[in-house]
């Protein structure tokens, strides 16, 4: 897309809501308002989470005093970069912002208290792994009790693979990563894998059966969703 091209993108995107009363929430119950929507979020910005957060935010803080079109804005960007719907690089990050700023127990008026707590545990353990920032550290007791920290692991990519031994999902995905890692590991691949919300026996005879590479296990509770693969490459380990 050329310059001249990209203005008159930035200045349509700018005024297209200029037009529309959002205060009449007749509209909502049309198609008008749903098809406005998708426009300017998939089709006039560009599909990268800065983009999409910046797209969102100008949008939603329009709507804090006109709390129906604030409710549909919020829970239809929320649920199009939900990371298990969304194919975007980095929807988490998309779906954390969505979360952590606008779901909120003094904000998300439509909602119950439990859920909101729900999403923030989800969207604050989501943070912690978005693209670009610093891996964090988990340190974790392998198969014979000894605690192994992926900071320990010295290979240059490094796959964390969260599971649970009675997950469906994970069932079918486990042996899918093992033979990526058998494809991988001469090329500088390693795995740490945790299990999730489980106990000794039930982890260690999963482990047996699908022979899971490098794999530790923590009994902590989590909301995230499982299974779910993180990528980390040294540098972001550093």
């Amino acid at each position: 897309m050329g310059a001249q091209n990209a203005l008159q993108v930035y200045y349509f995107k700018r005024d297209l809501w200029e037009n529309v009363d959002l205060k009449d929430v007749r509209l909502l119950s049309t198609p008008v308002i749903a098809n406005k929507l998708k426009r300017y979020i998939t089709e006039l910005t560009v599909q990268h989470q800065d983009s999409i957060i910046s797209s969102a935010k100008y949008l939603i803080d329009k709507t804090l005093d006109k709390p129906e079109y604030f409710k549909f804005f919020v829970n239809w960007i929320a649920l199009k970069y939900e990371p298990t719907k969304s194919t975007l690089m980095d929807s988490e990050a998309v779906f954390v912002f969505m979360i952590q700023n606008y779901f909120t127990k003094e904000r998300a008026f439509w909602s119950d208290s439990l859920n909101v707590w729900r999403l923030q545990e989800r969207a604050m353990e989501m943070s912690a792994s978005l693209v670009g920032k610093k891996a964090p550290n988990v340190t974790a007791n392998d198969v014979s009790g000894t605690p192994r920290s992926i900071y320990d692991i010295k290979a240059p990519y490094i796959v964390v693979f969260m599971y649970n031994p009675t997950c469906d999902h994970c069932i079918e995905e486990t042996p899918k990563l093992v033979s990526f890692y058998k494809e991988w590991k001469d090329k500088g691949l390693e795995v740490y894998g945790i299990a999730l919300d489980t106990d000794d026996k039930e982890w260690k005879t999963f482990l047996q059966q699908y022979q899971v590479p490098g794999s530790t296990c923590t009994t902590l509770p989590t909301a995230r969703f499982v299974p779910s693969i993180l990528w980390i490459s040294r540098r972001s380990c550093t």
